[in-house]
Order: structure tokens, then sequence, then C-alpha cells
């Protein structure tokens, strides 16, 4: 898969978002737009879950960043669980006490020398 989001026009900025199924070359428009105009734009898609949409503006010497994030697909119960223990405020706690197959896949998300175990 592949997607592209955000550019301008003679017309204004264009918000839509589409997917390309790069084997059919099938496009497929999302049922999401872009909040912010965006010209100088990067994307991001993880796992096949989020899009992210990062912009740079700038205006009067100054620069903005705006940061939009979509949820192609929902997550996973696993992929879930997983971001819940990450922001837990007790981590090494959490990690230590989980099987090693997880604590395996926290390690290698977010990996943090301090937490090694």
């Amino acid at each position: 898969m592949g997607y592209l989001s955000g550019g301008i026009s003679f017309e204004g900025f264009y918000t839509d978002i589409w997917k390309i199924d790069l084997d059919t070359l099938e496009w497929f428009q999302l049922d999401y737009i872009l909040q912010t105009d965006m010209l100088f734009h990067r994307t991001a898609v993880v796992e096949e879950t989020y899009l992210y949409s990062l912009n740079a503006d700038f205006n009067d010497f100054n620069y903005t960043y705006s940061l939009e994030k979509f949820i192609l697909s929902p997550p996973t119960l696993y992929r879930q669980c997983l971001e819940k223990i990450e922001r837990s405020l007790n981590l090494r706690t959490c990690i230590a006490s989980l099987p090693p197959s997880i604590a395996d896949d926290l390690s290698s998300e977010n990996h943090d020398p301090s937490l090694d175990i």
C-alpha cells in the first residue's frame, strides 16, 4: 500500500487522503481529511494502523508545526495492551512481571537500555 495526501493547486489546498494498492494500482479515497492545509509535509504509516502527517509551515519568518494522526485500521487488542503498558509510570515493574514473549515485544518496540531485565 502507498498513501498520498495534501498538496496545492491554483484552486487551493487539497485535504484529501488517498491509498493505492500497489498490486492492482487501484486508488481509494479515505474517509479522512487533513484538518490543516499542508503543502510541505511528511506522512508516515506505522504498522498499517496509524497514519501521521507532519506539516512545517513558514509564515512571517516563523515555523509553525502541526501533527495529525489518523487510525487506518483499529489496532489489535494485543497492540492496545502493549501501548497501555508502555505508558505505565512503573514500566520496569510491569515488564518484569510479564511473560518473556510479551516483555520481548515491549523491549523491541521501545528499547531503552535502562529497562533491560
